[in-house]
């Protein structure tokens, strides 16, 4: 064990993903904003690959991965498009447009105890 050189067993650099943040966060001793943000992560609220996004300052973990040429980081600080908006069927009417709700309903302005035109 004395001549053993644990670099001559890991010359590959590792590939940053979703698996591997989320490990490493679970693991004891990381910092609560890197535990916070793979509790969020783990809810569907965010993505491991927007946290340059979200978190700012990065939490110490992350830069040391990203500055170390042991890892891989391939995400970019940028996130995802949004969604496109939905397409609406109709235009918004106006504030002052009068539709069929503001009409009155046609027996409302007619009293009963009045005749019709034959009688």
């Amino acid at each position: 064990m004395e001549n053993f050189n644990i670099q001559e067993y890991f010359n590959e650099s590792t590939e940053v993903t979703e698996e591997f943040m989320q490990v490493l966060a679970e693991a004891p001793g990381v910092s609560p904003d890197l535990a916070g943000y793979g509790a969020r992560v783990r809810s569907g609220e965010c993505r491991w690959s927007d946290i340059e996004f979200y978190l700012r300052p990065l939490p110490p973990e992350v830069s040391e991965i990203k500055a170390s040429d042991r890892f891989i980081w391939n995400w970019s600080a940028t996130p995802a498009p949004p969604p496109p908006a939905p397409e609406r069927l109709r235009p918004r009417a106006q504030p002052d447009v009068v539709g069929p709700s503001d009409w009155p309903d046609d027996f409302d302005e007619h009293p009963s105890s009045q005749r019709g035109w034959l009688v």
